[in-house]
């Protein structure tokens, strides 16, 4: 080994330095840490209050209900479904039976 395997292999003796990934990042966009912060959420509580109780509650089901939405929409804007285009499809799916 060369002059830089301590560096390479600390002893166990030695303190190693941990690097979370959210160190690296100068910029985050957190709402759900901003939703559950309004609530008054502390993290190093041992109980949390109702009012935290409710608020993560709150933010759950919200923001289930938004995406369901956003979903719902995109569906309804990418893949239109109306009389015309079933009849379309329930067409070319006969033919493609008969074909066989």
């Amino acid at each position: 080994m060369g002059k830089n395997a301590a560096l390479l292999y600390p002893r166990s003796t030695a303190v190693r330095q941990t690097i979370s990934l959210d160190s690296m990042w100068k910029f985050r966009f957190d709402p759900q840490g901003a939703r559950l912060s309004d609530s008054g959420y502390d993290g190093l509580a041992t109980i949390q209050t109702e009012t935290v109780k409710q608020g993560i509650y709150s933010l759950s089901t919200a923001l289930i209900g938004v995406l369901f939405i956003v979903i719902a929409l995109v569906i309804q804007f990418a893949y239109p479904l109306n009389k015309k285009t079933v009849d379309e499809n329930t067409a070319e799916l006969a033919k493609r039976r008969e074909a066989k």
